[in-house]
């Protein structure tokens, strides 16, 4: 049945020409980021931190601080565009009348967002192994596996944020609205509600617990954790611990499933 409902889900999309630009700008603006590296070195140094953020193991932080970003904007928003789209071409409709079951249907688009989450990760970290390879020093294998399990918090990462945005799909089934609310989401209105609790109801690790912030530090900016550290600020000040952050973001990505799953079974098509 998985083989069927992905297969299905190729013949609509694999030659869909606002699907292949989305995965095609990921590809390249994420070894694109590179760019930026030499920028981020000159800021280590004037902060004493003293680093290259190419070498390894810190290119699996880089890289997947950079993916951070790229992976919430182009992948997330195909995720909302292959729902959304069914609905605008009546295509959800059709499929069920024709033989699936709304679970089914559910399962299909759900593999659409493992697909893309597995495919960023593989992704990820051949580049980030080709950069090592080519920017360390006595490049060796136990440098390059000492990155803190940063393939599947990346993973993680993906995962949740592509699934919070099949949630938002399901939500409102108009693309617009959809990617409008998805992007204010995540660029203004959680950082902004996290100021306000800090400002006017609590200032601790707990402002950390709003759901895609604990996505957010499963790959965190390398070099702002570091000056961080420096200053004197604890992890969990500034950002929450690896484990605490996994933990956390399994259990909003699962909330969020169960919400769009059950939501969906009893919504008009």
């Amino acid at each position: 049945m998985i083989k069927k409902l992905f297969l299905l889900e190729w013949s609509k999309f694999s030659k869909n020409t606002v699907i292949n630009l989305l995965t095609t700008f990921f590809f390249i603006f994420l070894p694109t980021s590179l760019y930026f590296g030499k920028y981020l070195k000159d800021v280590s140094g004037k902060l004493n931190l003293n680093v290259n953020i190419l070498e390894a193991p810190l290119i699996w932080d880089y890289l997947g601080y950079a993916g951070n970003w790229i992976v919430f904007f182009f992948l997330g928003v195909l995720v909302i565009y292959t729902i959304t789209i069914d609905v605008v071409n009546k295509t959800m409709r059709q499929n069920i009348i024709t033989g699936l079951s709304r679970k089914e249907y559910f399962i299909s688009k759900f593999l659409i967002v493992l697909f893309y989450s597995f495919l960023a990760t593989i992704y990820y970290s051949l580049l980030s192994v080709s950069v090592a390879w080519f920017n360390t020093e006595d490049f060796n294998l136990s440098a390059l596996l000492d990155n803190e399990t940063a393939i599947p918090r990346f993973w993680l990462m993906s995962f949740a944020y592509l699934n919070f945005a099949m949630f938002l799909a399901f939500l409102f089934r108009k693309s617009g609205i959809a990617v409008f609310v998805y992007l204010t989401y995540m660029i203004i209105a959680e950082p902004l509600l996290k100021l306000l609790i800090q400002k006017y109801v609590i200032d601790n690790k707990y402002i950390n617990y709003l759901p895609m912030n604990t996505a957010e530090d499963l790959m965190p900016a390398p070099i702002a954790k570091m000056a961080a550290n420096l200053t004197g600020s604890t992890g969990s000040d500034v950002f929450l611990e690896y484990g605490e952050a996994s933990i956390l973001t399994v259990i909003y990505a699962a909330l969020f499933l169960a919400l769009t799953y059950f939501s969906f079974l009893k919504r008009d098509l």
